[in-house]
């Protein structure tokens, strides 16, 4: 996976990690995605949350055809998160699904369209070993992999911008 920074230059995952891991840095990842026209950009993230102190994060970004199904999206999503964190652990033995928190962008009401898929990509998760949050606690998927899949380039602005 080619991860970048918040200033969208590439950084190495196992560099990352030796930087930023810390006492009381809770690591999470998710995915989230946005299809425009025969294309879908999916975009993972993976944080490192410090509580009351805020966080930091990389992404990773790859377009691949659009899915067929607001299912096959979903389940994209859900093993693009998986095999990013299998990823890291291989990196960093420190990680472990115990601490890892997936993020998946699910709701978790039935009457939503996604909601119907919540028991199944929940499962996948957990049959891992992770710890899993949907909609509204999926974050990481919901709010930062989701800017950032909508405008990969412009998602900070800098001092002095507007």
């Amino acid at each position: 996976m080619g991860w970048k920074d918040h200033n969208n230059k590439e950084v190495s995952m196992k560099d990352f990690l030796a930087n930023n891991a810390g006492k009381g840095k809770i690591p999470y990842i998710g995915t989230d995605s946005k299809t425009i026209g025969k294309k879908t950009r999916y975009t993972t993230v993976f944080v490192y949350y410090s509580p009351g102190k805020g966080g930091v994060y990389v992404d990773n970004t790859i377009k691949e055809d659009r899915p067929k199904s607001l299912y096959q999206k979903l389940l994209k999503e859900t093993w693009y998160s998986i095999s990013a964190a299998l990823e890291i652990m291989e990196i960093d033995p420190k990680i472990t699904p115990e601490i890892l928190e997936v993020h998946i962008d699910v709701n978790n009401n039935p009457k939503h369209k996604s909601g119907k898929y919540r028991g199944e990509l929940m499962g996948m998760v957990l049959a891992q070993g992770f710890k899993c949050e949907s909609k509204p606690n999926s974050w990481a998927a919901t709010t930062l992999a989701d800017k950032i899949s909508r405008n990969p380039n412009k998602f900070f602005i800098k001092k002095g911008e507007k």
